[in-house]
């Protein structure tokens, strides 16, 4: 999405050092985070130099999930997928657990997907 776009390059301007230096802290973290083969040149993820295997995005996910802002605005408890047009569509509904009893910290899991009646 455009706006994302535009985020993550206002960001990266805006970092001291500019653009090269947040692009380098981003490599720096990404390798801090076991990501080996994940490589960015570009804060935007739009350049077809920016590589990351699947379990390296995977690391990305479980670090950013641990961010209680992060969670909560990419987070939600249902979520619709299928092609337009369609007469149904695959739900997958999500659910708070908590990680460790006693705390009020949660996260969420993901149930089977099932397929139900378009919305």
């Amino acid at each position: 999405m455009s706006s994302e776009n535009r985020a993550a390059h206002a960001l990266g301007r805006n970092y001291p050092g500019g653009l090269p230096a947040f692009v380098q802290a981003m490599n720096a973290k990404a390798r801090k985070l076991g990501m080996t083969s994940a490589h960015f040149v570009d804060p935007a993820g739009l350049s077809c130099d920016n590589v990351a295997s699947a379990e390296d995005l995977s690391k990305l996910v479980m670090a950013a999930s641990e961010n209680p802002v992060i969670r909560e605005y990419s987070t939600d408890r249902v979520i619709r997928s299928g092609l337009a047009g369609e007469p149904s569509s695959t739900v997958i509904r999500m659910h708070s657990y908590r990680t460790r009893p006693g705390t009020s910290s949660s996260r969420r899991r993901a149930t089977s997907p099932k397929r139900v009646d378009a919305w």
